[in-house]
């Protein structure tokens, strides 16, 4: 098991993009339609997550999902890899 921690600094304008996304991210839904907003946001760490760690963490942290570090577990079994 491999585990990373990447630590990411602070973004500058005009980053982020949403500054109000983890309250958003916690706050119950309003509407069964879905939020736009949330469908955005994990689309693009969606499109990501293959990518290295220091990568999702910058990507990340420009839309306004965390600040600080980005811990990636990651395990394989080597007969199906």
């Amino acid at each position: 098991m491999n585990v990373d921690r990447i630590l990411t600094s602070d973004c500058a304008e005009p980053f982020p993009v949403y500054a109000d996304l983890v309250e958003r991210l916690l706050a119950p839904a309003q509407s069964s339609d879905g939020d736009p907003t949330i469908a955005h946001v994990l689309a693009t760490i969606a499109g990501y997550a293959y990518s290295d760690s220091a990568t999702v963490a910058t990507i990340a942290a420009r839309l306004g999902l965390m600040r600080g570090a980005c811990v990636r577990v990651e395990q394989f079994v080597d007969a199906m890899y």
